[in-house]
């Protein structure tokens, strides 16, 4: 699911998501409804409780852009060396890795920013490119095929720390107007709230598929910041 508002009103999009070879993988449907939160859950409440759905999740951005070679399939899949590549899900996720704790390494070591070394660091700057690629990990990586990620255990233990610093980093960030003393400002602060939410919600979303795996939620339990 994933939702925008335009001139007609608030709009929901439904996507499918199967298997490869699954016709109906990648249909979206778009449907306006001025009651769209209350939609929302209906429908997740419906697939979760009836359907036993497990893979029905919420997201701000479709997967068309970010999906690689269509979702993958839950079989076996085969060890990644020169001539048998990696499954797609271990492509996302080495990639995530990579890109998280490279962003994590720079904000402890660094305080202005990498665009501009003239301008203080910015923690939401600075993740946006972990959101991009937590986009692309959520859309190749559905909760009920997680299984496959198990066979890389230290950098799934690595990427959910990582991660977890992430979060904690931007829920502590302070808007421009306060970080520079100018003054505290409403408006400035809601749209500082809000650009926290969008950046943390694609992390979260990593975060989830991460604990459902047996490494994963290990992890999370003896991870010090979790508890934090």
């Amino acid at each position: 699911f994933n939702g925008n508002d335009n001139d007609g009103g608030p709009t929901v999009t439904l996507e499918f998501a199967g298997n490869i070879g699954d016709s109906t993988s990648g249909i979206a449907r778009t449907y306006v409804c001025a009651n769209r939160d209350a939609l929302i859950v209906s429908v997740l409440d419906s697939a979760r409780s009836l359907a036993n759905n497990k893979s029905a999740t919420l997201t701000a951005v479709g997967t068309a852009g970010y999906r690689l070679l269509g979702v993958p399939s839950t079989g076996e899949q085969a060890r990644g060396d020169l001539f048998h590549p990696d499954p797609v899900q271990i492509q996302c996720l080495k990639s995530l890795h990579q890109i998280s704790c490279a962003a994590v390494a720079y904000l402890d070591s660094y305080g202005y920013s990498s665009f501009d070394a003239n301008r203080p660091v910015n923690v939401i700057e600075e993740c946006d490119v972990v959101v991009d690629a937590c986009h692309v990990f959520n859309a190749n990586v559905l909760p009920n095929a997680v299984g496959v990620l198990d066979t890389e255990r230290k950098i799934v233990g690595a990427l959910l720390e990582a991660l977890w610093v992430l979060l904690i980093k931007l829920c502590l960030s302070l808007p421009a107007s306060r970080r520079s003393g100018s003054g505290d400002s409403t408006a400035l602060s809601a749209q500082h709230r809000s650009s926290v939410e969008r950046a943390a919600t694609p992390l979260f979303q990593a975060l989830f598929r991460l604990c459902c795996t047996a490494t994963g939620f290990r992890t999370a339990v003896d991870c010090q910041d979790t508890l934090d």
